[in-house]
């Protein structure tokens, strides 16, 4: 069975990479009921990996030097939106066969589409996030502007 310390190594040897290339320092992983989460952190944003017993691993990171001008304006972005904005089309995903494969998936994927990010340009994210919101409120004239 794989458990959260399990989880707690498999993130610390394949986002190690976070320390090494970009300054950051782990946190102790941290755990609740069946969720456990590691957190890395610099000055301009934390990584956070989290894991659900019998989920999935989870990726977002957080710009903390956003100032929110519009309350629906986020400064958390997963690894999805990272890929969405700058990552190649994938035609087809292949689902990993293990919960350390899927780990390791994460954090090459976040090292490959997600250099720009890691060194600290949350543009295109913003940008993208603003075009959504604004569609939003297109479609519902009812949200305050």
């Amino acid at each position: 069975m794989y458990t959260h310390e399990n989880f707690a190594a498999d993130v610390a040897r394949n986002f190690g990479f976070l320390e090494t290339e970009y300054g950051m320092r782990r946190e102790p992983p941290h755990v609740a009921g069946i969720g456990s989460w590691v957190v890395y952190a610099n000055s301009l944003m934390k990584i956070i990996v989290e894991y659900e017993t019998g989920g999935y691993c989870g990726v977002s990171v957080v710009n903390l030097r956003h100032v929110k001008r519009d309350p629906m304006e986020r400064s958390e972005f997963d690894l999805e939106e990272i890929v969405a904005v700058g990552g190649p089309r994938q035609t087809r995903r292949q689902e990993p066969r293990s919960m350390s494969e899927a780990v390791a998936k994460s954090a090459e994927t976040l090292r490959s589409v997600g250099a720009s990010v890691l060194k600290g340009d949350f543009e295109a994210l913003h940008a993208r996030q603003r075009r959504l919101v604004e569609a939003a409120r297109r479609n519902n004239p009812l949200s305050p502007n």
